[in-house]
């Protein structure tokens, strides 16, 4: 397992995240809280999910960090990327394919390539 989250777009690395990174406590309660909203239900692409599963709610977080990187908004990346080295600790890598105003999203999981 690769001890860095990684965004990549268009076989480009846009961001880093250490996976080892220590979260103060108003962190760690805020990250309880956004699984405690989650739980509520998640808009993934066109698809309304009412009861999100684990894999939906790293996929959710992963397509927010995107938006945010992209964004550039240093504050919702660092939420973001440490919610899912928290939740998702396995997760390696998200690859992005931009095409036009949208893009496509793969999840890496680690050292051996594993993908969702």
């Amino acid at each position: 397992m690769s001890h860095q989250l990684r965004v990549i777009m268009d076989d480009k690395a846009v961001m880093f995240y250490d996976k080892n990174t220590r979260h103060p406590a108003r962190l760690r309660r805020f990250f309880d809280e956004m699984d405690q909203n989650m739980d509520s239900g998640i808009q993934l692409g066109a698809e309304q999910i009412t009861s999100p599963q684990r894999a939906d709610k790293i996929s959710y977080v992963a397509m927010q960090l995107v938006r945010a990187v992209d964004a550039h908004n240093n504050n919702m990346i660092e939420m973001t990327a440490g919610w899912l080295v928290v939740h998702a600790p396995e997760l390696d890598e998200v690859r992005v394919t931009l095409e036009n105003d949208n893009f496509s999203m793969q999840l890496v999981m680690d050292k051996r390539g594993e993908s969702r």
